[in-house]
């Protein structure tokens, strides 16, 4: 498609295949930088805060703020918008109840929270609750650089909630973004080419997840609207040509089957060279 680097944006699950097929022949996908989902990793990171808080009392506050069916979406971290939203809410009554109390500086306000973390009750609220809300918010934000920082804080969230799959592979992303990638593709993801915008403008950009927000605020979104895809029909002969209706969709499969139609050329062409020789 004419691009030098190719970035891929994925679930963990998708990642992890993707990166494994990239240890498999680092030569042939050099130029395929690889970088886990950003609505899956904050969706992940508020079901740790969750779990590191069981007992505390905070699944009672939440419980209590939504009511219904989306109270296990809430606590899982699936529903994140109403989770963050709740999550700071119950942040703001601690700092500005217990914490705070007038304190404005930066200085002031980490004075009081190492204060607070002299009792282990305080310390558990400030280490599981107060600073991973704020981190969450950060990476939220989806600022260049202050993502990697985000994920670096994460980690140990990770680690202590169990969640191996994304400690370990959030380390791999951590280490090849610090020691494997040139200047050029860093300078590419610091100018903000790993997100998405429905307009132009500044603070206004969300996750380009190949399989979730922005994909599920566009294309997905059309798909399962009244009177599309979801709904009148799933066999795979139709789902193949509603996709391919989409003029990029469409782009895409062609280009995909020109790059693997001129390989399949090459082997042929290289196998009868080997052939020919033989014979001689």
């Amino acid at each position: 498609m004419g691009q030098k680097y190719v970035y891929l944006v994925a679930d963990l699950q998708l990642y992890k295949v993707a990166t494994q097929i990239k240890w498999s022949n680092p030569t042939r996908w050099k130029y395929l930088i690889i970088r886990p989902g950003g609505m899956h990793t904050l969706m992940l990171f508020i079901g740790c805060v969750v779990i590191l808080m069981k007992g505390s009392g905070l699944e009672e506050i939440l419980t209590a703020a939504y009511k219904g069916a989306s109270n296990v979406h809430v606590l899982n971290g699936k529903a994140w918008p109403k989770a963050l939203r709740g999550l700071r809410m119950v942040v703001t009554a601690l700092l500005a109840d217990y914490v705070l109390k007038g304190k404005t500086t930066h200085e002031q306000i980490e004075a009081a929270l190492q204060s607070a973390r002299v009792s282990k009750t305080g310390r558990v609220w400030v280490d599981c609750l107060i600073y991973p809300v704020l981190l969450a918010h950060i990476l939220s934000g989806l600022r260049e650089k202050a993502i990697i920082y985000c994920l670096t804080k994460m980690l140990p969230y990770f680690f202590s909630a169990g969640h191996w799959n994304y400690a370990r592979y959030i380390s791999w992303h951590l280490i090849e973004f610090q020691t494997q990638l040139d200047e050029e593709a860093l300078a590419m993801f610091y100018m903000g080419q790993h997100v998405c915008r429905h307009s132009d403008g500044s603070w206004n950009s969300v996750f380009s997840d190949l399989t979730d927000q922005f994909g599920e605020q566009t294309y997905i979104r059309h798909g399962k609207a009244k009177g599309q895809l979801i709904g009148m029909t799933l066999s795979p002969e139709q789902v193949t040509r509603w996709v391919l209706s989409y003029h990029i969709c469409n782009c895409a499969s062609a280009a995909l089957e020109s790059m693997f139609q001129d390989s399949e050329n090459e082997e042929y062409e290289a196998k009868s060279g080997r052939q020919a020789k033989e014979n001689d």
